[in-house]
């Protein structure tokens, strides 16, 4: 065979087996978010969703279509004042009992910079918007000179707030790095026992070495460890 032939041989053997992954990922992903949603089909439990990372809300109308019993309240963060726009649009197309917050989720209350939304990377209404300026480095180098000031809100706060009023709490959690922080602190508090169910994208494969494998270890550890505490634990993409 020649050079030619077996290149495309392997590109398309490559191919194939990326869309079986994908497949087999999409299958994975459906069957957690459909048995999950049964635990919220009792209407005796007030349940609240809580999507971290809502960007255009692709993420909401997934799971809204799962969690869809009238007992589910979804609490859509989005930082990015870029979003807010279609974000209130998909509110307002929807009877669902939503509240949007123009906030990230942090460990603390204030303000910070928020990274990737210049056009080399992504562009107004990025997915990979972060206030972490390193969370994509193996992609590019977040430009300070680009990023615009945001508000967070402490989530172990809003979490032990929230377990005052909802029996239940699932959380989504993309936020583009600064998971690893987040949910570091809710194990150290104990407040990583109000969450039921966290749906949570970590990002140390977008990252550069020996960083990478820095936030792996603190991601297998976090995984490990909410685990013990009784989370259902989904990696999600």
């Amino acid at each position: 065979m020649g050079k030619t032939k077996h290149y495309q041989s392997l590109k398309t053997g490559l191919s194939t087996t990326w869309r079986l992954l994908r497949k087999k990922r999409d299958r994975r992903e459906f069957l957690y978010t459909y048995f999950d949603s049964k635990m919220a089909s009792n209407r005796k439990n007030s349940v609240l969703f809580v999507d971290g990372g809502a960007n255009l809300g692709q993420g909401f109308k997934w799971f809204s279509s799962f969690f869809n019993s009238p007992n589910v309240v979804f609490h859509l963060f989005e930082p990015n004042p870029n979003c807010q726009i279609i974000l209130n649009g998909l509110i307002a197309e929807t009877s669902k009992r939503i509240k949007l917050f123009d906030t990230g989720i942090s460990t603390f209350d204030g303000e910070v910079k928020f990274y990737g939304l210049s056009e080399n990377e992504g562009g107004a209404l990025s997915e990979g918007g972060s206030i972490k300026s390193d969370h994509n480095s193996g992609w590019y180098k977040a430009s300070e000179e680009d990023a615009i000031t945001v508000k967070v809100i402490d989530f172990d706060r809003y979490l032990r707030e929230q377990k005052q009023v909802f029996d239940k709490i699932v959380v989504k959690m993309d936020i583009e790095g600064a998971e690893i922080d987040v949910l570091e602190k809710l194990i150290e508090t104990g407040a990583i026992e109000y969450i039921s169910v966290l749906y949570v994208e970590f990002h140390s494969q977008f990252q550069t070495e020996p960083q990478r494998s820095e936030t792996r270890n603190r991601e297998e550890n976090i995984v490990r460890k909410l685990k013990q505490h009784g989370v259902k634990v989904r990696i999600w993409h």
